[in-house]
């Protein structure tokens, strides 16, 4: 069940050096060498890690679409796209991102 997975892959990642407290995903390089230390652990271990990833952004999605706070972020344009084919462009205003010297 999900305890003995748990227990499995928090003992794989310790073996690992993972460090599992959260003020280390904060540290500079820190998802690199998270991601790098995943490739040390079983395959069984890193599918079920991405799996309970997956069902948690799942349920994060779900909850912002009942919210009516969904954003689709990129959207495709093209005729292929989800949304049909474009028809027209309006620029609704633009900014300087930097000022060049």
């Amino acid at each position: 069940g999900w305890r003995g997975f748990a227990a499995d892959a928090r003992r794989e990642l310790e073996e690992q050096e993972v460090e599992l407290a959260e003020r280390a995903a904060f540290k500079a390089g820190g998802l690199k060498r998270f991601l790098n230390r995943l490739l040390g652990i079983t395959c069984s271990s890193q599918a079920g890690l991405f799996h309970a990833l997956s069902a948690h952004i799942t349920r994060l999605e779900e909850a912002d679409r009942e919210a009516g706070t969904m954003d689709n972020g990129v959207v495709s344009l093209n005729s292929q796209g989800r949304w049909g084919r474009l028809r027209a462009v309006h620029e609704l205003g633009s900014e300087a991102l930097c000022e060049r010297p």
